[in-house]
């Protein structure tokens, strides 16, 4: 057999692997998947399990719908220009129907972009009618205000 066919065909025969495997995808328990195809956001989330793909040309975006947590620290002044330093711990998950939709309108990390903007402006609301001294006393009562304002 000639030698340039014999490279010419192994070369073949690793561009068929590389494409069967650029071809199929695994989206883990607890995630998502957002199919881009050449910029392309695909309209419906990939369920959890086995799929395929167009190889070399669409990637997988994996999205946690799971619960997770992320500390935030935030800097806030009483009534009588105290600085007072807050670190939440904030519990959070992405709904399943939602997920296309936020990595289509939302750079990034679903925290970074959508909630911890949200979450550092409660202290700063909640802090600043407050003297510090009535903080330090009634911290309780203020996660409480906090908590229950975020809630509704």
């Amino acid at each position: 057999m000639n030698p340039g066919k014999l490279i010419g065909f192994g070369i073949f025969i690793v561009v068929i692997v590389l494409a069967l495997v650029q071809a199929t995808y695994v989206v883990d328990p607890g995630f998502r998947g957002v199919l881009v195809t050449l910029g392309k956001v695909s309209e419906e989330a990939k369920p959890e399990g086995f799929g395929t793909k167009s190889p070399f040309i669409s990637h997988l975006i994996r999205v946690p719908v799971r619960q997770l947590t992320q500390s935030l620290d935030a800097e806030c002044y009483s009534s009588d220009l105290q600085q007072v330093n807050v670190m939440l711990r904030v519990l959070y998950r992405i709904p399943e129907g939602k997920v296309v939709e936020i990595y289509k309108n939302y750079s990034g990390d679903p925290f970074d972009s959508l909630i911890a903007p949200r979450m550092s402006a409660l202290p700063h609301q909640k802090c600043y009618p407050t003297e510090a001294g009535d903080l330090v006393a009634s911290c309780g009562k203020l996660c409480a205000r906090v908590l229950g304002s975020d809630q509704a």
